[in-house]
């Protein structure tokens, strides 16, 4: 049987481990954060706790593309969950395109939620973007190169949360061999730029399923990933940039 000063030798050396493994807590804890305070600056990449998370090396200082007038404060690391594209597309984001930069430039030019959008083909959470509700007559311009890609007259509400409209303009791309790939019906196919091949969104053949809306006659739904996207009205009065989430 333990007597009581064996029970006191145990305690009295398992007692500085507990002590090594509170304070590592306290580090861990303090580091995330500290990372989640910088989240909340716009002209960083995200870095998070978050296995789930894609984490670009780039670093990059704040630009115009960061702030919008009135934009809310809530934390930038909500704006986006990178994923894969439901598309998956092989084909070079930069070779065959316009306008061509190296990863560095694209990383100043473009917020971290831009970024992962644009140049890795990620896929931003429902309801992240303030474009999903965005009801004014205008023109939804590539945020990385200004290219004109969809009118608001071909928007439409599909309650999938993300901005979808029926139809695109000429600077959207359509990266599909096949229209009758089985693959296509079920994960669309990628939208790109066709100036500088950003990731867009998807689209998919699914408009007959759209009563009462213009996707419904086109047979098509173009789901765009918000942070890929800057608004203008006709009068270019003010600029509304997606990768902003919406204000609750």
């Amino acid at each position: 049987q333990l007597q009581l000063s064996d029970i006191m030798f145990i305690a009295s050396a398992i007692s500085p481990i507990l002590r090594v493994a509170a304070l590592c807590a306290m580090i861990c804890s303090s580091t995330c954060s500290a990372m989640v305070a910088s989240n909340r600056k716009g002209g960083e990449h995200k870095t998070s706790c978050s296995n789930d998370e894609v984490i670009q090396p780039q670093v990059h200082t704040t630009t115009r593309r960061n702030f919008i007038a009135g934009a809310s404060t809530a934390p930038i690391a909500a704006l986006v969950l990178p994923e894969v594209a439901s598309a998956n597309n092989s084909k070079s984001r930069t070779k065959g395109y316009k306008l061509q930069h190296d990863e560095d430039e694209w990383g100043y030019m473009l917020s971290n939620s831009q970024y992962n959008v644009l140049r890795n083909g990620a896929t931003e959470r429902p309801h992240a973007s303030v474009l999903e509700k965005e009801d004014e007559e205008g023109t939804y311009y590539c945020a990385a190169c200004d290219s004109p890609l969809f009118e608001s007259t071909a928007k439409f509400e599909s309650n999938t949360g993300y901005p979808s409209f029926a139809s695109s303009l000429r600077g959207v791309e359509i990266q599909i061999e096949d229209l009758k790939d089985p693959l296509v019906s079920t994960v669309g196919a990628e939208l790109r730029c066709r100036k500088c091949g950003g990731h867009i969104g998807e689209v998919f053949f699914d408009g007959k399923n759209f009563v009462d809306t213009p996707a419904f006659t086109t047979g098509k739904r173009y789901r765009a990933d918000g942070a890929a996207l800057v608004f203008r009205p006709p009068d270019n009065s003010e600029e509304i940039y997606g990768n902003f989430p919406q204000m609750m």
